[in-house]
């Protein structure tokens, strides 16, 4: 299901409020880390006010987990449940709650400085 954007936040949202879980599978070099968010329509520069949304969406980001890379693959679940908000990234002035009524995207974090490695990533699921 999707919901059209605001003029604020033009583009296409899905209502992902039946999901309890996102589960992935992921491979990175040893020692390197990467996380994960999830974005409201409209997430953008915080420096760029935002005022309102579709379906709740007040253009926040969220932090789901970080991880540090084995060099095998895993199979990581997490609790949407679990999403902390994203001081980096998004609208800061929100209401504090990660609205999945109006997901826009999922987004890989890989931070500076790491030197050289390599990320795999697939099977993206939402679950019940």
């Amino acid at each position: 299901f999707s919901v059209e954007g605001s003029t604020d936040s033009p583009g296409k949202a899905v209502d992902v409020r039946i999901y309890r879980r996102l589960s992935f599978k992921a491979r990175m070099t040893k020692r390197k880390h990467f996380s994960l968010c999830l974005a409201e329509l409209g997430a953008k520069d915080p420096a760029i006010r935002y005022s309102s949304g579709p379906q709740g969406s007040d253009g926040e980001q969220y932090e789901v987990g970080s991880w540090t890379g084995t060099g095998e693959w895993q199979h990581l679940q997490v609790s949407l449940k679990a999403a902390k908000p994203d001081l980096d990234w998004g609208n800061q002035e929100g209401d504090l709650e990660l609205d999945l009524g109006a997901l826009s995207a999922v987004v890989l974090v890989v931070p500076s400085g790491q030197g050289s490695g390599e990320l795999e990533f697939k099977d993206l699921v939402f679950e019940r």
